[in-house]
C-alpha cells in the first residue's frame, strides 16, 4: 500500500508516517487503504490495522506489527535521507508512544 501510495504521488514517506502518527490511516484510491483508530466511528474500539482491497476487509495485523513494519520502514528511509532524519524519527516516537498500550 506504502509503494502504490508513492508510486501514484498520492504521498510521500514522510506524510504516510505523519498521517499514522497521528491515527489517521490513509486511502491511495478508491478501494485501496488502510484505517487506523481515528478513521473508526468508536475510535476506543480499535485493535487492529484494516486493510481493504476492493470494497471489503482483504486483511488486518496487529497493532504492534504494524507499528514494527513503519518502524523498520522509518529507519531505513533516514539511512538513505539523512537530511529528513529528525523529523521521521520525531514521528516514529509519536507513532509507538500512540500505541504504547499494544506494544509488547
Amino acid at each position: 500500500m506504502l509503494s502504490s501510495a508513492i508510486v501514484e504521488r498520492k504521498t510521500r514517506f514522510t506524510g504516510f508516517l505523519s498521517d499514522a502518527s497521528r491515527g489517521v490511516g490513509f486511502n491511495v484510491r478508491e478501494g485501496l487503504f488502510y484505517l487506523l483508530d481515528q478513521d473508526w466511528d468508536e475510535p476506543s474500539k480499535f485493535n487492529e490495522v484494516s486493510f481493504f482491497i476492493g470494497d471489503v476487509e482483504s486483511s488486518s495485523i496487529s497493532v504492534s506489527e504494524f507499528v514494527r513494519a513503519l518502524e523498520v520502514a522509518a529507519l531505513t528511509y533516514v539511512k538513505e535521507f539523512n537530511d529528513e532524519k529528525d523529523m521521521v524519527l520525531n514521528c516514529l516516537l509519536k507513532l509507538k508512544l500512540r500505541y504504547s498500550a499494544f506494544l509488547n
